[in-house]
């Protein structure tokens, strides 16, 4: 009689196993669900050498200009947008903004905080000029410009606006907050486009 039990309960717990085992093969499988990527995707490059900014920068043969207004900046606490900016920046006005595009081989310097002089700005011949009131991170005095010796920025542009390397190939973005774009010793910041389309992932 124990026999017969034994046998009944082995069979009951191997029809059991091979119920449970033909549940789990009749569940559809369970796929990552995969990034949905920007078109722009292979022809942006994201980079940081310092905790203070980071340099958003064109790459590849793509041949328009690519507008990074209204683009985002995920770090898993906060989402950072990019802002407009002044290709001409004047001092003593209130600038006109527009979206700022990069064609390939130029690049943006994205700085969270405050801009020193109000807003985004295209680099151009007399940028340097503006350190004689503000202090900027990292300096305008680059190699990619002739640094005027003296005299007033505006004054600088009306001179040399018309010059044919008046424009350099950098923008100085702000994001005009306190969030920090890089929080910690590690991590992983996103870029997405104005669609919400992931552009490129930058981990540090």
């Amino acid at each position: 009689m124990d026999k017969s039990k034994h046998r009944i309960t082995l069979l009951i717990l191997g029809v059991l196993i091979i119920l449970v085992g033909a549940f789990v093969l009749s569940r559809p499988k369970q796929y990552p669900t995969p990034v949905a990527l920007s078109p722009f995707a292979q022809h942006v490059s994201l980079t940081t050498q310092h905790a203070e900014y980071l340099t958003l920068s064109i790459i590849g043969s793509y041949s328009d200009p690519i507008r990074i207004s209204g683009w985002t900046l995920t770090n898993g606490t906060s989402t950072t947008g990019i802002p407009e900016g002044a290709v001409l920046l004047q001092q003593g006005i209130v600038n006109t903004e527009a979206p700022i595009t990069l064609y390939p081989g130029e690049r943006a310097l994205i700085i969270t905080g405050p801009s020193p002089v109000g807003t985004s700005f295209r680099i151009n011949t007399c940028s340097p000029l503006l350190e004689k009131f503000q202090s900027f991170t990292p300096s305008l005095q680059t190699t990619e410009t002739s640094v005027p010796v003296e005299g007033f920025y505006n004054d600088c542009i009306n001179t040399h606006r018309g010059d044919s390397d008046f424009y350099k190939s950098e923008w100085r973005v702000f994001t005009d907050t306190s969030t920090p774009l890089i929080i910690g010793a590690h991590g992983t910041l996103t870029l997405q486009d104005e669609n919400g389309l992931v552009v490129t992932t930058l981990s540090y």
